[in-house]
């Protein structure tokens, strides 16, 4: 068959194709386009696979940390502080939300920072505080991670470092005497023992 002698309402030209047939159809609207694995509405004008535009996914963006290290102590206010913003531009918001391994002994404040692209590169202050109790705790530390969420496909869902929180206590083993009892009814010197321990 020579194509000028095909009708030309009956004529597509299918891209993707691969083979050298033509594909005939009758002009339907349920006419579909599958050549080459690919499926669109028939047009009587040649058919147009879509444009995919990849979005360019950077290795390089991360969360900044002003300090990775706080020091709190019971009772303290206001406690101590850290500082977060991004290495990079978003084109949305992104929500950096605070977690503690201790969530009972810690606090802090915000508990979701959201950054703006227009403030990407400003440091966002986070107050850290130990949670007021009446237990008596040996000094240790925690742990406060965080989980990064935005729209931007560069941003959600990136690791952010750590911060390691080192904890002290407010409540103080109290003073203990011990003395040492008098002899055969002897007058004795005393000797009195005090000892203090800070938690």
């Amino acid at each position: 068959t020579r194509i000028e002698d095909i009708p030309i309402d009956d004529l597509v030209y299918a891209l993707g194709d691969d083979d050298d047939d033509y594909d005939d159809y009758d002009n339907d609207d349920d006419d579909v386009l599958t050549n080459g694995g690919l499926g669109y509405p028939f047009s009587p004008v040649a058919a147009v696979p879509p444009v995919i535009v990849p979005v360019s996914i950077r290795d390089d963006v991360h969360v900044v940390l002003g300090r990775t290290e706080v020091y709190v102590h019971e009772g303290d206010v206001p406690g101590d502080m850290y500082q977060i913003k991004l290495s990079h531009a978003p084109t949305d918001v992104v929500s950096v939300a605070i977690h503690f391994d201790a969530p009972e002994q810690m606090t802090s404040n915000p508990t979701l920072v959201r950054i703006d692209p227009g403030a990407w590169d400003t440091f966002h202050p986070v107050s850290v505080n130990a949670i007021q109790d009446d237990d008596l705790e040996e000094a240790t530390s925690f742990t406060l991670s965080h989980t990064v969420s935005s729209s931007d496909p560069n941003f959600d869902g990136i690791d952010a470092e750590d911060v390691r929180v080192y904890f002290t206590d407010d409540e103080e083993t109290p003073f203990e005497a011990f003395v040492v009892p008098a002899v055969d009814g002897d007058y004795q010197s005393v000797e009195l023992a005090f000892y203090y321990e800070s938690q």
